[in-house]
């Protein structure tokens, strides 16, 4: 519907024209006014003279008569005219003061509007942001399953590893605790034979055990070999071709075999 908005205000055109013709319907109550009274005036001359010339001029007074009813009845009609355009006026004025807040509530709401927009675009930056930030976690989340899986596997991997070389770490231990039992063992067998240097014809074995049959040490005192024949300890000679004062324990028994050889230059 047009708006009336008062001099000076903003308006479009059919707001325009209708606060002009406003203005012409009281401009012409005013005209309609002045005529009335104008008429009223005429009609209160016609009157007086009508009065003054009644008795001759009855037409003139009858016509005078109508001439002051009409002049009031335009008269009321005037001021009904000026009534209406002051009503008018007022829902113009009424209209303006509407228009500018409905104006001024339409720029409040552009401007909510241009903020509301700005938020919009901030937030969707930010969502634009997050959704980046999130397929980048996602994208790290992914390769460290992966890389978790892969160490996974090669903690398996090096627990079997262990497992087996646990195992073969028990098995080897059990073979050389064998093997070191075998060599106690042997070395026992031999400290209980073999007694190694003395100085003198000793009476138990390196394994503090009494001598037995067997035994044999090397005697440092002559350089000798002696075997204990299970009461006595026997001398053997190492060299007995370089014995130059060989003798013999007893009785040389020839087994039916002859000796020969040279002493002293004959022969035997």
């Amino acid at each position: 519907m047009p708006i009336f908005r008062g001099d000076g205000g903003s308006g479009d055109a059919s707001t325009d024209a209708y606060a002009s013709q406003v203005a012409q319907n009281a401009q012409t109550a005013t005209t309609k006014a002045n005529e009335a009274a104008a008429s009223a005036t005429a009609a209160a001359a016609s009157a007086t003279a009508a009065a003054a010339s009644e008795s001759s001029v009855s037409d003139d007074a009858t016509a005078a008569a109508t001439s002051a009813s009409n002049a009031a009845t335009s008269e009321t009609n005037a001021a009904t005219s000026a009534t209406n355009a002051a009503s008018s006026a007022s829902a113009a004025s009424t209209s303006e003061t509407n228009a500018g807040t409905s104006e001024t509530n339409a720029s409040t709401s552009e401007t909510s509007a241009a903020s509301s927009a700005t938020t919009a675009t901030t937030q969707a930056s930010a969502a634009s942001t997050s959704a980046t930030n999130a397929a980048t976690s996602a994208s790290n989340a992914s390769t460290s399953e992966t890389n978790a899986a892969s160490s996974a596997s090669a903690a398996s991997t090096s627990a079997t590893n262990a497992s087996n070389a646990q195992t073969a770490a028990e098995t080897a231990q059990t073979a050389a605790e064998a093997a070191q039992t075998a060599a106690e063992a042997a070395q026992e067998a031999i400290d209980g034979f073999f007694l190694g240097a003395q100085a003198s014809n000793p009476t138990v074995d390196l394994n503090g055990n009494a001598v037995t049959a067997g035994d044999w040490y090397f005697n440092t005192g002559d350089n000798t070999t002696r075997i204990y024949d299970g009461s006595a300890w026997n001398t053997i000679n190492p060299d007995l071709i370089g014995d130059t004062t060989p003798q013999l324990g007893g009785n040389l028994d020839l087994n039916g075999f002859e000796i020969t050889g040279t002493i002293n230059g004959g022969s035997y």
